[in-house]
């Protein structure tokens, strides 16, 4: 996520678990310029993203999809929020102590 809002052009390359570069579609919903090959992501940072509804598919997606709504303008919903629930202790009361709006439907 920090690479999404970075000046400039970031390139991520996996080696291990492809898969994980899912995120990629996600990040294109919400308005950041990506693209993807094989197993190497480039990303062109940006400062505006919009609130969009997505589906986590893990634990590290769930987390990434959590950052990019915090830093998008207007409502994002995550469905299978439950993954980032279980993964991480109390994640919503630190997140809601840093300012956050969440709210579990």
């Amino acid at each position: 996520m920090l690479c999404a809002t970075a000046e400039g052009v970031s390139i991520i390359t996996e080696t291990i678990f492809e898969n994980r570069l899912q995120i990629y579609k996600d990040l294109q919903e919400a308005g950041l310029e990506i693209k993807f090959s094989n197993s190497v992501i480039e990303v062109v940072g940006t400062s505006y993203f919009k609130g969009h509804y997505y589906q986590a598919c893990d634990l590290r997606h769930g987390a990434a999809l959590a950052l990019l709504a915090l830093v998008s303008d207007g409502v994002s919903m995550i469905e299978h929020f439950e993954y980032v629930e279980r993964g991480y202790e109390d994640f919503i009361k630190k997140m809601t102590s840093l300012g956050a709006e969440i709210q579990i439907i």
